[in-house]
């Protein structure tokens, strides 16, 4: 009898105990929004590394500044090789979600999440996924329609001597990163959706780091 009772135990959870809900081949990478700012969008661009198989982004997520009260209209887009140099130029990019009256971002304050987790942000809506390749690297693009609508970071950590202290980011560079997915700083969007792509004088030279979570799946190899 405790062997039937053992053999049902094991049925029931598919004969392997306890399941891990994450499978190894996902990963999650978090953005800390420390000393955030907030526009109304943001480019940065995606890289799976050399040596690596690749990754398949399945989800972005972000927040906007607590100031920002009304559902956003915004859209997401991508570009093959990068952002840099397409910045006003619609025909290089394509849609990949958009959203009317969107309510899913969180309002944080500056400093918030003091230790940011996935559910500090939240999804935005992609109707498609992002497949890199190893080597490869794709720009992104997140427009809204208020010019507080995506959290963003100013400051990176310094290395050697000052290490800990903070500078600014001043180009494109890995502001976050681990072994499959990096993230390049890009610049900032001072227009609302409802007028384009278009550039600022005053901000065309500001690069900041996008703050919020990556979702992503190993590629097979």
């Amino acid at each position: 009898d405790e062997e039937d009772e053992e053999d049902e135990e094991d049925e029931e959870d598919g004969g392997g105990g306890s399941k891990d809900p994450v499978l190894p081949s996902h990963g999650q990478l978090v953005l800390s929004t420390s000393n955030n700012i907030a526009a109304y969008g943001c480019f940065f661009d995606l890289s799976a590394p050399q040596g690596t198989s690749g990754v398949t982004i399945t989800g972005i997520r972000a927040g906007c500044h607590f100031t920002c009260r009304d559902p956003l209209d915004l859209r997401v887009m991508v570009s093959q090789g990068g952002s840099a140099g397409k910045e006003t130029d619609e025909g290089a990019w394509e849609e990949i979600g958009s959203a009317h009256k969107f309510g899913g971002l969180p309002r944080l304050w500056e400093f918030e999440p003091k230790a940011p987790e996935m559910e500090s942000y939240g999804v935005l809506p992609l109707n498609s996924d992002i497949t890199l390749a190893p080597g490869e690297r794709v720009g992104v693009c997140i427009q809204t329609s208020h010019q507080w609508g995506v959290v963003l970071r100013a400051l990176k950590p310094q290395q050697g001597a000052n290490q800990g202290a903070l500078e600014r980011i001043t180009g494109p560079e890995v502001t976050d990163g681990e072994a499959f997915v990096q993230v390049w700083s890009g610049r900032v969007i001072s227009v609302p959706k409802s007028e384009g792509l278009g550039e600022v004088e005053a901000t065309k030279g500001d690069f900041y780091a996008f703050a919020g979570g990556i979702d992503y799946v190993r590629n097979p190899g």
